[in-house]
């Protein structure tokens, strides 16, 4: 179709030839980024940051172009619901020894996850969603920043209701689609790229954390900083206590 391999009598190989040349190079990339583990433990996560990013910005390019604030959008609202899922796999792993996710059954029918589990990949851990997000504005040359414990109040208070999970965005800034919608729509586009690099759920939000670094980074000219920084924490917070991808078996 790309007319660069020469017609064959035989058309089941010439199928195949395209197929075996992209497994080749995939096996290529995954057996270099073996061999720079030892240098750098983070590089299949930073590979596979690129490869959802790049993803990403193709699926979500309409006739208008990428917008960039639903772009961060996105990644800050699936960062969210992994730090969820990470949360859960920790719990798993460690039998609860190390702490335990509470389960908050809300008037709106819909449950609600809470947990040091959940704001440690959230907040605390060395590569957390707000570390890297927050560190990629500062580098930027941002200076003024999400009141964390602000909004983390927020979005405790707004649990069952209708404002909860909404960006506090100025209009011109504002989303395309909520964050819970984000989710459900490029999820199952972007977990199949996010699991050729990591299949443990708990490096899940590391590898969405460096997805959006590479993203702010690469979009320091078309958006300030600050207002990106902002966009990701208002999806990732809120979105980090409800699950909306779909990963979890919830009774």
């Amino acid at each position: 179709m790309f007319g660069i391999f020469k017609k064959k009598k035989n058309q089941k190989s010439e199928r195949i030839e395209p197929q075996l040349q992209k497994s080749a190079a995939e096996g290529a990339l995954m057996q270099t980024i073996e061999e720079k583990k030892k240098d750098d433990p983070l590089i299949a996560l930073k590979i596979g940051a690129m490869e959802v990013k790049d993803a990403l910005l193709k699926f979500a390019e309409d006739e208008n172009g990428v917008h960039i604030e639903t772009v961060l959008g996105i990644l800050g609202s699936l960062a969210g619901n992994y730090c969820l899922i990470s949360g859960v796999a920790t719990q798993q792993i460690n039998e609860g020894k190390t702490g335990r996710i509470s389960r908050v059954d809300a008037s709106d029918g819909k449950t609600y996850f809470m947990g040091e589990l959940i704001n440690k990949p959230l907040f605390t851990d060395q590569y957390s969603v707000w570390g890297l997000a927050g560190g990629m504005a500062q580098q930027l040359g941002a200076s003024n920043f999400p009141d964390i414990n602000e909004l983390v109040s927020h979005t405790a208070g707004t649990i069952g209701q209708n404002e909860f999970g909404v960006p506090r965005l100025e209009k011109k800034h504002s989303l395309k689609k909520k964050p819970t919608d984000l989710i459900k729509e490029f999820h199952p586009i972007l977990i199949p790229v996010i699991m050729k690099f990591t299949k443990n759920p708990i490096e899940f939000p590391i590898l969405i954390g460096l997805a959006i670094q590479q993203l702010m980074n690469d979009a320091k000219d078309i958006i300030d900083p600050e207002v990106a920084v902002k966009i990701v924490m208002e999806c990732a917070v809120p979105m980090s206590k409800l699950e909306t991808s779909g990963m979890l078996n919830i009774e």
